[in-house]
């Protein structure tokens, strides 16, 4: 569960916990799900999507599933999706 209740953006959180967990996890996939209807903003997961998350699903209840790749992932997919024209 993650709330911010203080004056530093959520992002900037979410970005040190995520290099505090990839140091203790190397290679971890990170998700979470988020609840559109208990959210005031009308974008709801934008602290982590401003942290580099990406959306990739929705549940069967209507939650948001945000996820985090490894930094190595990444760059993997980043170089696969770009030889998939050849």
């Amino acid at each position: 569960m993650f709330r911010n209740e203080g004056t530093t953006r959520s992002s900037d959180l979410i970005g040190e916990a995520m290099q505090w967990a990839w140091q203790r996890w190397p290679g971890e996939r990170f998700y979470t799900y988020v609840n559109p209807t208990k959210i005031a903003s009308p974008n709801p997961g934008y602290c982590f999507l401003s942290a580099g998350w990406q959306r990739c699903g929705i549940t069967h209840k209507g939650l948001l599933v945000l996820e985090c790749l490894p930094p190595q992932t990444k760059r993997l997919r980043r170089t696969t999706s770009s030889l998939a024209g050849f």
